[in-house]
């Protein structure tokens, strides 16, 4: 996704209409509305209502929103640190934000004992900002745990985690007790988890990090369906306890990168990251 594209509904929404964010872009308003469209047509929603005062933003325009600027920065940043290590070779790597930032720092250290020379950027980025990424060759490969179905990007499998109903409190252990935490591992596991439960009550808390939820049912009590793998250390200290009746889910770990990439740099950098998890 462009970040010209971004930057131009940015500009609608500050200055409240599509001529004003024209002058201020300095082009044609055509070419604002054209930006607009081909961004709504990617997302495959609208994002903006013109109403007889302005512009009003979407439900899906105002989620949209919210990582924009991130976004655009994560774009000019890429973009500088291309144009400095031109000259060298390069590897730019990125890890779902929903995963343990420690598999991104084995996996930077197996990066480096094995190409010392190689110049690396890291990012812990959300399935987006990756996706993206790797659609513009701004990233190599990335770990992430739903792969995007897009064209010119390949998907391998790493390893098979499982999600399980942890809970630091003996009165949650089911998805309809008061202190469930909804915790959102995805596009996958929320399909697979309203197929099993169906219309259960609105959790009363919602998280995109299973490092907060941890964090938070420590504090708080309550439990929700975590990682194993990353509970284990919780599990044997006590604080939180599997609920064996109630059901796992599976949760894939999976590198992805642009199918005509460096093939060479691709090989090497998937090998460090099968050290890193240590998978064979």
């Amino acid at each position: 996704m462009d970040t010209e594209v971004i930057k131009t509904l940015i500009e609608v929404v500050d200055t409240g209409s599509f001529s004003n964010a024209a002058s201020r872009l300095n082009v044609a308003q055509t070419t604002v509305s054209a930006r607009i469209k081909s961004l709504e047509e990617r997302i495959g929603k609208k994002l903006l209502v013109r109403e007889r005062n302005g512009v009003r933003l979407t439900s899906a325009g105002e989620r949209l929103m919210t990582s924009a600027s991130s976004f655009v920065h994560l774009g000019e940043r890429m973009k500088r640190v291309a144009q400095n290590t031109s000259a060298h070779g390069a590897l730019s790597v990125a890890v779902d934000h929903s995963l343990p930032t420690d598999y991104l720092a084995r996996w930077i250290n197996a990066l480096q004992r094995g190409r010392p020379e190689l110049y690396i950027r890291a990012f812990t980025l959300n399935p987006n900002e990756i996706s993206d990424g790797i659609s513009r060759a701004d990233i190599d490969v990335a770990l992430v745990h739903s792969a995007p179905s897009r064209t010119g990007v390949r998907s391998e499998l790493l390893a098979e985690e499982t999600l399980v109903f942890l809970s630091a409190d003996s009165r949650t252990r089911s998805v309809i007790d008061p202190g469930f935490v909804y915790i959102d591992w995805g596009e996958e596991f929320e399909s697979e988890f309203y197929k099993f439960f169906g219309n259960i009550p609105t959790p009363r808390v919602h998280v995109n990090s299973g490092q907060v939820a941890v964090r938070y049912a420590a504090l708080k009590g309550g439990g929700g369906y975590g990682r194993l793998g990353a509970a284990r250390d919780y599990i044997d200290k006590g604080m939180l306890q599997v609920i064996p009746e109630m059901p796992s889910f599976p949760y894939p770990l999976r590198a992805i990168h642009a199918c005509d990439g460096n093939q060479d740099m691709i090989k090497f950098s998937l090998g460090c990251l099968r050290k890193a998890l240590s998978i064979s």
